[in-house]
């Protein structure tokens, strides 16, 4: 063969050789990549985003508390001016606190938001006697409202706080000012606009979804690690208000991002720390929040039929009706009445049983100011006066109804009429 066809052929089997090696071997810039993704995400007019949070609490080592809350929501953003949301969240916790009984919760919810209007359905409650008495604390009781949708916005909210609120508790309006589903958008802005730039490491590829991903480990800015923390304090105060005190210390944490090789967006974000809380306490926070179905469509509209805050509030006003059709206004008035002493009454065994943490005994609650406060309004209410009787280890706190039952409350969570009043100072309970 001719000297110079072999040397010819060499030359082009070596370029070629050199070409598939640039092309296929060699790996993008890790701050291209994350420049690209944030460009890409910015532009995203619709996504599903999951967002798994997992608490574990130990006390000298042995563990006392898990929260475990999945929030599944699909967003539309491609009206700026009417953002749509819709999706899940669940929650199940579990406390198995030394001297005393373990507990295990659980709440499922349904929700929907359309610019600040918002729409929620519980499919599943907690159970246990103490969280619902902390709701019919509030005058709530979920009792026919499951599986329904309930809409509120900060108008009905703020009239809810102003007419039915507990006067014994201490509500500042602005602080519960109305917040919409707003977790991923949160995540979402963070990644299109922090600087993203401290690369540690550069991990192996992984699949996602049957998507093929660069996997990149980061340390954040000072300034990115601020911004994170305050999202972070909003969220993990709703979930567990306890670690909002505990989060700066997420400041410094390094955090895992997978960017798909060929779409270069953002399929997924971990966050694991340890966080001491001194006293022997430490809690391990992990977080993760995965993004799938780019600019797929989405069709947002509100349920035809729903329940509203003043339904949740004032379900139990039965109203009468005489047989010419007009409102019997006495008897919706006593109805009325009876309504507000039950919701007192129920806030009253709530503030007993924390009088009780606080001071380990019910003695003194009869005469305790927080719940003279609202033991005024029982009585301002009913055909009679309440009567409470308290020692160290027990209370219970009774009145006559105006339909002519009494309403009782007591040390062991009983809260219920009857035709017969058995709370008395030689029998304290309802029974």
């Amino acid at each position: 063969m001719n000297i110079k066809i072999i040397i010819l052929a060499l030359l082009v089997i070596a370029g070629v050789t050199a070409i598939a090696l640039t092309w296929n071997f060699s790996e993008p810039e890790p701050k291209e990549m994350i420049k690209e993704m944030q460009t890409r995400m910015a532009k995203l007019n619709t996504v599903h985003s999951k967002t798994t949070v997992n608490i574990i609490g130990e006390v000298d080592g042995k563990e006392a508390l898990t929260i475990t809350t999945v929030h599944d929501q699909d967003i539309d953003n491609s009206d700026k001016e009417n953002i749509r949301s819709t999706g899940s969240f669940e929650t199940e916790i579990e406390l198995a606190i030394e001297g005393m009984e373990e507990m295990s919760l659980s709440l499922k919810t349904e929700n929907m938001t359309i610019k600040d209007t918002s729409y929620i359905k519980l499919s599943t409650t907690p159970s246990k006697e103490i969280v619902e008495l902390f709701f019919r604390m509030m005058g709530i009781s979920f009792s026919g409202f499951l599986n329904e949708w309930i809409k509120f916005d900060q108008d009905s909210l703020d009239a809810i706080i102003e007419k039915d609120w507990p006067p014994q508790m201490d509500v500042d309006s602005e602080l519960l000012k109305w917040q919409q589903p707003k977790i991923a958008n949160q995540f979402q802005e963070f990644f299109v606009s922090s600087d993203l730039s401290s690369i540690k490491e550069v991990l192996a590829e992984e699949k996602i979804n049957d998507k093929t991903t660069y996997h990149y480990v980061l340390s954040l800015e000072e300034k990115d690690a601020e911004n994170l923390t305050l999202i972070m304090r909003e969220h993990l105060s709703e979930i567990f208000p306890p670690l909002k005190s505990e989060t700066d210390q997420i400041s410094g944490t390094d955090i895992d991002l997978w960017i798909g090789k060929k779409d270069k967006l953002l399929y997924k974000f971990e966050l694991n720390k340890k966080i001491d809380t001194g006293d022997g306490g430490i809690i391990t926070l992990n977080i993760v929040l995965e993004f799938s179905d780019f600019d797929q469509p989405l069709n947002i509209t509100p349920p035809e039929q729903f329940k509203t805050l003043d339904d949740l509030f004032n379900k139990n006003v039965t109203r009468y009706e005489s047989s010419d059709s007009l409102l019997d206004l006495n008897s919706a008035q006593k109805d009325i009445k009876d309504t507000r002493i039950i919701s007192y009454m129920d806030q009253i065994a709530a503030t007993a049983m924390m009088i009780n943490f606080e001071d380990n005994s019910y003695a003194g609650i009869c005469t305790d100011h927080k719940i003279a406060i609202p033991i005024k309004t029982v009585d301002d209410n009913s055909p009679g006066y309440a009567s409470c009787f308290a020692e160290k280890d027990a209370y219970c706190i009774t009145v006559e109804l105006n339909n002519g039952e009494f309403y009782c409350v007591d040390s062991v969570l009983n809260f219920y009429s009857s035709p017969s009043n058995s709370c008395t100072a030689d029998n304290k309970s309802c029974k």
